[in-house]
C-alpha cells in the first residue's frame, strides 16, 4: 500500500503539469480558424471587454482619444462618429513586411476598425481587411488584394501545401490584429488622469 502512495504522489506532479501544459497550448497562428462574419463573408475579429464602472460617455471619450493618438499620422480616419449611439468607425492602415525571396516588401494592410460603448463595456470589429504594394517605378497602381482570398482562398496550392507568403500574410495579420485590440483595451481601460492641482 506504502508502494502505491508513493508511486501516485510521484505521478500526480507530472499529471497536473501536463494538463496545465495543454490548458496553455495554443495552435500556430497560421492553422487558426478565422473569424468569418455571417452575413458580410468577411475576416472579422471582434473584442468585448468589460471595463466595470466606467459609463458610456467616458468610454466613449477614452475611444476618441485613442483614435486621435494613435491615427494622428494619417489625419481623420473616422468615417462616422455618433456620441449618443456610441459608435465611432474608421478606416486605417498599417505597414506590414512581408518576406519573399529572401527579401523583405513593405505593403499596406488596411481595415476597417469599428468601436461600440455601453455603459460598463465596449466592442470592437476589425474587419474589411486589405492588402496593397506601395507604388514603384515597375506598378505605378499595385493590384489590392483581400485578406480572404490571400488567407483563406490561396492559402494552399493545389497539391495541399502552404504557400509560405500566404502564411506570412495570416500569421502577421492575426498578430497585428491582436496587438491592435491590446492597445485599444489599455486606453479603454485605464484609471481617470489625475485632475490638474492633485497631488501627485
Amino acid at each position: 500500500m506504502k508502494h502505491v502512495l508513493i508511486i501516485l504522489i510521484a505521478v500526480l506532479p507530472t499529471l497536473l503539469f501536463g494538463q496545465q501544459e495543454e490548458k496553455n497550448f495554443e495552435l500556430p497562428l497560421f492553422k487558426m480558424d478565422l473569424p468569418i462574419n455571417e452575413h458580410t463573408g468577411l475576416i472579422s475579429f471582434v473584442y468585448v471587454v468589460e471595463v466595470n464602472d466606467v459609463p458610456k460617455d467616458e468610454l466613449y471619450s477614452r475611444a476618441v482619444e485613442w483614435i486621435n493618438v494613435k491615427y494622428n499620422a494619417e489625419g481623420d480616419i473616422l468615417q462616422m462618429e455618433d456620441k449618443e449611439k456610441g459608435m465611432l468607425i474608421g478606416y486605417a492602415f498599417t505597414d506590414m513586411t512581408i518576406i519573399e525571396v529572401g527579401l523583405g516588401e513593405i505593403e499596406k494592410m488596411y481595415y476597417s476598425i469599428k468601436i461600440f460603448v455601453k455603459d460598463g463595456r465596449y466592442k470592437c470589429v476589425v474587419t474589411d481587411i486589405r492588402f496593397q504594394s506601395y507604388a514603384s517605378e515597375y506598378d505605378l497602381y499595385p493590384d489590392i488584394f483581400s485578406a480572404e482570398h490571400l488567407m483563406i482562398d490561396e492559402l494552399y496550392n493545389k497539391k495541399g501545401k502552404i504557400r509560405s507568403k500566404n502564411m506570412e500574410y495570416k500569421e502577421k495579420t492575426i498578430t497585428a490584429v491582436r496587438s491592435l485590440a491590446q492597445d485599444l483595451q489599455n486606453a479603454m481601460v485605464k484609471e481617470k488622469y489625475a485632475a490638474e492641482g492633485d497631488e501627485w
